[in-house]
């Protein structure tokens, strides 16, 4: 893990609200056309309500506009990882359009809510490092900062200062609710309502709740995940006969790479484009996606297009040799979306025209965590981060490798490949294994005669980190799940004892030989459990010794590929 620099990051008790004293780039989306001229009121609705998917109540936003010069809008995020596009652009893309339509923007830095759902271990100070990271990503990539118009708010110090307004508010909140109402919320921490939740995780709702009275916030502006607690305080607001309710835009949560990933994941890399992927990444990730040829709906390439790229540039601009159709730019997603489905925009066209755009926009990020020393810091230890820890305790978790060392053995390891074509040949070592196959028909391939290119040293180092991350996500989730095991076994065989003890006392001499079957069963019971758990502590090792390998074969790499 990288060694921090703390005295050259702001604390979080500093970063109060950011300004960029740069002038705009041409490629940064700007807050309006003429910031000088004033906006009509439905100049104003039409900006502010196009940041939402769904608005709640669309009378009540247009009233708020009438009536309020400089509404103020809450949103917030949890410190929790790397940043991908769908909050690192999307995000700024909305704040500047806020903005520009005279709104206040509050974005609530939530380390104690990242702590309650145990994000970076429930560490604090690595929380917070992941904030300040953020907060570069939008700097970088042209939030509209300098209006004085954003705040950055950090949740642990301003609860602190005004807890007497806080908490009172919070358990207010707890005691007008009913556990399951509570428990439908769960979704804003990316769980359901089936997990096992903690204690903590029940508290997160009434929280974020309490929240946007805290904050005064006239407008919630999240994401459609969000929606359950922000209905939960307008509902709060009837049961204190509060008449002004927040209004609510829940904004479109953009999927992930592959068919079926309804959301973009960051702790799935095969779903995600990360806001300082290199270019080469991009196009990797962008040509493996999921992209059916005159499909519209559910295609991820084409949710890019529409709410990130036009948004942005208010163009797409497709460059096609003549044969192909010829370059063409589009005003409109609508426009796009005939020519996809016609069949005349080329899901390869589509693809090339999307990373390049893409790539565009995350220049200035790339360029700023290379040049600026403190935000390379930055990064390094965030990548270096697990962005959610194992529910069980660092010392059980030791305690269980231990166990499975005395129980399973470890079986000597096999040689390191000693060849560049054992190398090259595993098939863990190619780096588009990482996302699954387009589903592209045959004709993309085929309109190029150009072959792919070969396997960098790059690209096999990052395909090592891959295969590592997942080697050890799975011995750990693994052994976590048998030192669960045990731990049940330990407490329930115990109390076979005083029930087989009970029956033989009371049981008649007639029922002898179902207390027998009754113990034989129990016995089976506990024998094919264990037997689980020695087959699981098997796994676990071939898991640990894949991890062991795959930290060899770097140096194999650097060998072939000097």
């Amino acid at each position: 893990m990288a060694t921090e620099a703390p005295e050259q990051f702001p604390s979080a008790d500093k970063v109060q609200s950011l300004s960029i004293s740069e002038p705009q780039a041409e490629d940064q989306p700007s807050s309006s056309s003429n910031p000088t001229a004033p906006l009509s009121l439905e100049e104003k609705y039409r900006i502010v309500r196009s940041v939402a998917e769904e608005c709640i109540q669309e009378d009540e936003l247009q009233n708020l506009l009438a009536h309020k010069a400089e509404p103020i809008c809450y949103d917030g995020f949890e410190p929790s990882g790397r940043m991908h596009i769908a909050q690192g652009v999307m995000k700024t893309i909305n704040v500047n359009k806020l903005t520009s339509a005279g709104c206040r923007v509050k974005i609530w830095i939530a380390d104690w809510f990242a702590q309650l759902n145990n994000k970076m271990g429930g560490d604090l100070k690595k929380i917070e490092t992941v904030g300040r990271y953020m907060i570069e990503i939008w700097r970088a990539a042209g939030m509209n900062l300098d209006t004085g118009k954003v705040e950055f708010l950090w949740s642990s110090k301003e609860i602190n200062s005004r807890a007497h307004e806080y908490w009172p508010r919070v358990m207010d909140i707890a005691r007008k609710n009913k556990l399951p109402r509570i428990i439908r919320c769960s979704q804003i921490m990316g769980r359901t309502e089936q997990d096992e939740l903690t204690a903590a995780q029940i508290l997160y709702p009434c929280m974020q709740c309490a929240d946007i009275f805290f904050l005064q916030a006239d407008i919630c502006q999240l994401g459609m995940d969000q929606r359950k607690v922000n209905v939960l305080a307008r509902e709060y607001c009837d049961d204190i006969k509060k008449k002004n309710k927040p209004i609510i835009l829940s904004h479109h949560m953009l999927p992930g790479l592959q068919q079926g990933q309804e959301k973009m994941s960051k702790s799935d890399v095969s779903s995600s484009i990360f806001m300082e992927d290199e270019e080469a990444e991009v196009n990797l990730k962008i040509k493996k996606a999921y992209c059916p040829p005159s499909v519209v709906d559910g295609n991820p390439c084409m949710e890019y297009v529409k709410y990130l790229i036009l948004p942005w540039f208010n163009e797409f601009v497709v460059e096609r040799t003549e044969k192909n159709g010829g370059n063409k730019t589009f005003k409109t997603f609508e426009e796009l979306a005939a020519d996809y489905e016609s069949g005349e925009l080329h899901p390869a066209d589509l693809k090339s025209a999307l990373s390049k755009a893409l790539n565009k926009i995350l220049e200035p990020v790339r360029a700023h965590f290379k040049n600026d020393k403190a935000a390379k810091q930055l990064l390094q230890s965030v990548k270096n981060y697990r962005v959610t820890s194992s529910s069980l305790p660092e010392k059980t978790r030791n305690k269980a490798r231990g166990k499975m060392e005395e129980d399973g053995g470890e079986p000597p390891r096999p040689p390191h490949p000693t060849s560049s074509e054992a190398l090259t040949s595993d098939p863990r070592l190619d780096p588009q294994s990482t996302c699954p196959d387009s589903t592209l028909d045959p004709s993309e391939d085929n309109r190029t005669d150009s072959k792919p290119p070969p396997m960098n040293q790059t690209e096999i180092f990052r395909a090592l980190e891959v295969v590592e991350r997942d080697s050890l996500a799975i011995a750990d989730s693994f052994t976590s799940l048998f030192a669960s095991l045990r731990l049940a076994l330990s407490e329930v065989t115990p109390s076979f004892i005083p029930i087989l003890f009970w029956l033989r006392l009371h049981v008649t001499s007639n029922s002898v030989d179902h207390m027998h079957c009754f113990g034989d069963a129990a016995g089976r019971l506990q024998e094919s459990v264990l037997d689980a758990a020695t087959k699981g502590n098997r796994y676990i090792n071939s898991c640990l010794r894949l991890n062991e390998e795959m930290k060899g074969i770097d140096n194999l790499a650097l060998q072939l590929y000097p």
